[in-house]
């Protein structure tokens, strides 16, 4: 996709219920190592839309919307796994 005029890649992704890396719901998303230029611009939680920041911690079943370079698109979705 496009946006302005950067190729991107816009992530939904599920956080599971027992997550590969048991950090990505003890830890916020600043401590994540997330990819360079990689933005998590919402998190839907049941009913309630929060803006990511840093300081952020996902919790299981949160859906998460994520801006990336589409050559970081396969780390992000591994992270959140």
């Amino acid at each position: 996709q496009l946006l302005g005029e950067h190729e991107v890649e816009i992530l939904e992704l599920e956080i599971p219920s027992r997550p590969a890396r048991a950090e990505i719901v003890t830890r916020p998303l600043g401590e994540l190592g997330f990819p360079g230029g990689t933005l998590v611009g919402a998190v839907i939680r049941g009913q309630e839309v929060l803006i990511g920041s840093g300081d952020t911690v996902l919790q299981p079943g949160d859906e998460v919307l994520v801006v990336c370079a589409p050559q970081a698109a396969a780390q992000v979705e591994e992270l959140l796994s």
